[in-house]
């Protein structure tokens, strides 16, 4: 981990591999094209950020199960049984403090906790699990948007390429 002990790092790099023609892009609207998928996929990974503050981590993203003691305690104290949460103060701030990079290389969402509620790394490990049902999806969606952006006017050659 880069930076604080606290620092998130939520990058899953997904590989993605397809065939194109040579001719259709040049490499720099090839690494736009690329670049801009890549901040789609960040920004989907952004929107189910909070699935892992909810139940439905302990079977999707197999979060750690929580002792009965603790369960009994946290439902008692706080009046629920989510993972990743007490009070909220931590899920408000991961949520609210989240950058998005996106290169042609790949994406990154980096997050972070407050001073007074920092962000295990136990439950950042928790947070930088991706399913494999949304790793499926990612892959389709995103080899979908390459083609589509691939094939738009906008990163088309504007000249047609001398063969010899």
């Amino acid at each position: 981990m880069d930076g604080d002990a606290w620092a998130g790092d939520l990058s899953a790099m997904m590989k993605l591999h397809f065939w194109i023609k040579r001719a259709e892009l040049t490499p720099r609207k090839h690494g736009q094209v690329i670049r801009r998928v890549n901040m789609n996929a960040a920004k989907r990974q952004q929107a189910r950020l909070p699935k892992h503050f909810a139940n439905i981590a302990y079977s999707e993203y197999k979060a750690k199960r929580r002792t009965s003691k603790y369960t009994r305690e946290k439902q008692r104290k706080y009046g629920h049984t989510e993972p990743n949460v007490k009070t909220g103060v931590l899920l408000k701030s991961v949520l609210a403090k989240v950058k998005l990079t996106a290169t042609q290389y790949g994406w990154k969402l980096t997050t972070r906790g407050t001073t007074t509620s920092r962000l295990q790394n136990w439950q950042l490990r928790e947070l930088q699990v991706v399913s494999p049902k949304e790793r499926r999806y990612e892959d389709k969606m995103m080899a979908r948007e390459y083609r589509d952006l691939s094939r738009s006017p906008e990163y088309q050659r504007q000249r047609s390429r001398r063969t010899k």
